[in-house]
């Protein structure tokens, strides 16, 4: 990777310009597998390319390429969404102000394999923590909803966890602030707490993961949905250590949900879904947007 200069300097080493600093954002998405094989990881991401999945409306998107970065775990490619043209359906004439007519249907000449407003989404997988890395916004200024783009990768590991074996089971989850748990426990009087628990990753490092791991397989449970309401003499939910280290687990793995109000009366509702990750990173002229991405890989820790 070559970092680029932000400054020009003169013979005697002062900056006589300054050159134009892009800028792009990062978010993650946690992906668990379970059980979870020797190199299931990579299996799943080869499996994915060239697989085209719905995004909405008539968008599609597919992954086109994965590519090992060095002697290393992390694997970088771009995904790419696009429009799918409704050929068949019926077309607007904006000098007629009407519907299109068959004929001026039939002087329509595009071809299948090329389809229209493109958007290109880099990406870096680290297959050894299952953690992939994407832009949120490129450089180019385009946004990619976390959450879009979370749903667009669920549908492509799940896709490609088909063609390897049926026993396996895919989550994502996008990773939320690190400071997720505390804003949603921020309400003044919390009157409901919701914990969507999936299962975390067998090599999740924390005692906490590893806890509700062994709990989860010793009772053959995949999900595990948590409720808290509180008392009607309770002042308010109060989350001791305990909830709230099973919470910062389901953040990762899910989310968690709290409702109540604030001390005047008004009513409110936070979840770890509203508060995605996204991490401004900038890039010099000389480094691209890949080579951003994998550096943030390897020297930041937002899982």
């Amino acid at each position: 990777m070559q970092k680029g200069k932000d400054k020009i300097l003169a013979n005697n080493g002062k900056p006589i310009m300054t050159r134009r600093r892009r800028q792009l954002f990062i978010s993650a998405l946690n992906v668990t597998a379970h059980p979870h094989p020797e190199g299931i990881y990579e299996q799943l991401l080869i499996a994915l390319l060239d697989t085209e999945v719905f995004v909405r409306g008539s968008e599609r998107a597919m992954v086109v390429s994965a590519q090992k970065w060095e002697n290393s775990d992390l694997f970088w490619g771009s995904l790419f969404i696009y429009t799918e043209l409704q050929k068949d359906g019926a077309w607007f004439n904006q000098i007629s102000k009407g519907e299109a007519t068959l004929d001026e249907l039939k002087r329509i000449e595009i071809p299948d394999n090329l389809k229209p407003n493109l958007k290109q989404m880099r990406y870096v997988f680290d297959t050894k923590r299952h953690i992939l890395y994407f832009e949120s916004r490129n450089q180019d200024r385009q946004h990619f909803s976390p959450y879009i783009i979370g749903g667009v990768f669920s549908k492509l590991f799940k896709a490609a966890q088909h063609k390897l074996r049926s026993d396996i089971d895919i989550n994502v989850t996008v990773l939320p602030e690190k400071d997720a748990v505390d804003k949603i426990f921020n309400i003044d009087i919390i009157k409901k707490i919701i914990i969507r628990l999936k299962t975390p990753n067998p090599d999740d490092v924390t005692s906490d993961a590893a806890k509700i791991l062994e709990r989860l397989d010793a009772i053959g449970a995949g999900t595990q949905d948590i409720t808290y309401t509180k008392a009607r003499d309770a002042d308010s939910l109060k989350p001791d250590e305990e909830l709230k280290a099973v919470a910062e687990v389901a953040s990762k793995n899910g989310f968690v949900k709290a409702t109540g109000r604030t001390v005047d009366g008004q009513w409110r509702s936070a979840s770890t879904k509203e508060y995605p990750a996204a991490y401004g990173v900038f890039i010099g002229d000389a480094e691209s947007a890949v080579d951003a991405i994998l550096l943030f890989a390897q020297t930041r820790d937002i899982g």
